[in-house]
């Protein structure tokens, strides 16, 4: 009986995992306010930045070019810039074995940039994809 009651507890855990999904929506709502769902973006806009960064997940040209990809096309495609986003970002999960670490060497991008403020900014993506991996269920 405690090994079934265990294994549900253990399952319901598992309802609540956090996807792919749930960090490319949280990331596009940190990086520009942007609301994001699996079909594409829902609402909300997104610019420039003030480092030259474009598209919903704010991706640094620099960035999308070390991947493969090309910079233009992730400035004027939501559907190319998610893919991009995706092909870095499960890149960087592999590489730093967790969301929060992925998460924050995404925010400091392939220059190393925005150390200090790597820590606040993956959780607060945790937050969020938390969030979203809860109302999914």
């Amino acid at each position: 009986m405690r090994s079934l009651l265990l294994s549900l507890l253990i399952g319901a855990s598992y309802a609540q995992e956090i996807t792919l999904d749930h960090i490319v929506a949280a990331v596009c709502q940190v990086e520009s306010g942007t609301i994001w769902h699996g079909s594409g973006v829902v609402a909300g806009r997104y610019s420039i930045g003030g480092d030259g960064e474009s598209g919903p997940w704010q991706a640094m040209s620099y960035t999308v070019t070390d991947i493969g990809r090309n910079p233009r096309r992730n400035a004027e495609s939501v559907h190319y810039a998610e893919t991009t986003f995706r092909i870095w970002y499960t890149n960087l999960l592999r590489k730093h074995g967790s969301h929060a670490e992925a998460l924050a060497a995404y925010h400091r991008g392939s220059a190393g940039r925005h150390k200090k403020a790597a820590k606040d900014y993956a959780e607060r993506c945790m937050n969020l994809a938390t969030a979203l991996a809860k109302e999914s269920q």
